[in-house]
């Protein structure tokens, strides 16, 4: 159960809301243009240099906001979205492709995203741990393969091609 996260920032010394009280802030990512992005239960937001904040969640393909866990630029400044509930998403270039159960990924909740040195996408979700090559699933490691619980709340990718998960 995520705690009422308030979305702030510091400048100069004092503290400055971004969003709503009432919005819980699941990931703050910040990509390579400055720009800060926000994943929330409310959906995906920007925040831009220029201080304007944008509702990103008519780009996505969904009738309304949905739950956004975590979000993710990996080294080709393609961005990946983890959302709670209907898979993954990732865009290149202009084009937005969703992953899901249907293109092999294991859960449709997806919690945590890295990439490590050869450019391979690894995923945490409900149900493993999701390894992705150029936008296909390549295997799922869970419970079979030796992981004490199957539901993935984080991964890291280390500076060795080592991944690092929590789990419960």
């Amino acid at each position: 159960d995520f705690a009422e996260w308030q979305t702030r920032y510091i400048e100069t010394g004092k503290i400055k809301m971004l969003v709503d009280d009432a919005m819980s802030t699941f990931t703050v990512v910040t990509p390579q243009n400055d720009d800060l992005w926000l994943g929330s239960e409310d959906g995906l937001f920007r925040y831009s240099k220029d201080r304007e904040l944008e509702d990103i969640n008519e780009r996505l393909p969904f009738d309304a906001p949905i739950p956004i866990n975590s979000v993710y630029f990996d080294s080709s400044d393609n961005m990946w979205i983890a959302t709670d509930g209907h898979g993954l998403l990732y865009a290149e270039d202009a084009d937005l492709s969703k992953i899901s159960s249907i293109r092999g990924l294991p859960s449709p909740r997806v919690f945590s995203i890295c990439e490590n040195n050869n450019q391979s996408i690894w995923v945490g979700t409900l149900q493993g741990l999701c390894h992705i090559k150029d936008s296909k699933v390549q295997q799922i490691f869970d419970c079979k393969q030796g992981l004490v619980a199957e539901d993935i709340w984080t991964v890291q990718c280390d500076r060795q091609d080592g991944i690092w998960v929590s789990t419960s």
